[in-house]
């Protein structure tokens, strides 16, 4: 009769530690499942969509402005006798061409991109050479209306866009 509680007890334990296993896998696989479904329904950055996987051939008007002065967008910003960026001017007309082939991200169009590309700096903490404040800002204003993106704008085919950058009133 001990052999026969061994023998029982001994398969009971095995039943527990097989459905503990199940238990443990079944947790994980529902913790992936939903662990997925919450990755996928986050927003995504605006700079990282796929915007065309054929490339584009886009036309954006800047204007810029600091402390009440305009700004000139040169010619030739992006080209250089060994170098012709994908994103440039041509002339002093204020227009950036966007010329891309295959896939295009939206972070190969930001306004940022193109201060880069132009030598001019923007950070967090200044705009050109002069400092952010709370009362020292940059306000971009796209097609007539003002947006909070900043330098991670995706600028797209046609925009007319103004950077401010001045004392808040």
């Amino acid at each position: 009769m001990n052999k026969d509680k061994k023998k029982n007890s001994s398969l009971s334990a095995k039943k527990i530690k097989r459905t503990a296993g199940y238990l443990l896998v079944f947790a994980v696989v529902v913790f992936l499942l939903y662990g997925t479904v919450w990755l996928l329904r986050l927003p995504k950055k605006e700079s990282a969509v796929v915007v065309s996987n054929t490339g584009v051939h886009y036309h954006a008007k800047l204007a810029v402005t600091v402390n009440g002065e305009d700004v000139p967008v040169p010619k030739n910003v992006g080209i250089t006798a060994l170098n012709h960026a994908p994103m440039h001017t041509h002339d002093d007309d204020q227009v950036i061409h966007m010329e891309y082939n295959g896939t295009v991200r939206g972070s190969d169009l930001t306004l940022g991109r193109f201060f880069d590309i132009w030598g001019k700096g923007w950070t967090d903490t200044s705009f050109m050479g002069n400092p952010l404040t709370a009362t020292a800002t940059v306000r971009v204003i796209v097609n007539g209306e003002e947006t909070n993106k900043g330098r991670e704008y995706v600028m797209r085919d046609s925009d007319t866009i103004e950077v401010v950058y001045g004392s808040v009133k």
